[in-house]
């Protein structure tokens, strides 16, 4: 089987946020990672790693109402990988929704 070398992926998520408020975000990717929040680029790795949660994290401030983030997963060979975990912070409440 070949595989595509040089390669990118996309991942969205769309969240309802009860008010504004941050999350932590942690993350891990194979390989390179890009992150943007409601259009804003808020961390870009361009790097060759194994997939590993926590490599990156970083804390994301949400509005009211409708937010999404963007991932953008580089590739060098084989295969994409992208881990998630938030949470959120101060109370907010946050929840996915469907784009």
């Amino acid at each position: 089987l070949n595989h595509p070398k040089k390669t990118v992926v996309y991942a969205r998520l769309v969240m309802q946020a009860a008010r504004d408020g941050q999350l932590d975000v942690q993350l891990g990717s194979n390989d390179g990672l890009t992150v943007f929040v409601n259009g804003k680029r808020v961390l870009a790795r361009n790097v060759s790693r194994g997939l590993k949660l926590g490599d990156d994290s970083f804390v994301a401030t949400v509005n009211k109402g409708r937010n999404e983030m963007l991932f953008r997963v580089t590739q060098y060979e084989l295969k994409h990988a992208l881990a998630l975990q938030l949470r959120a912070l101060g109370g907010l409440q946050v929840q996915q929704v469907l784009p």
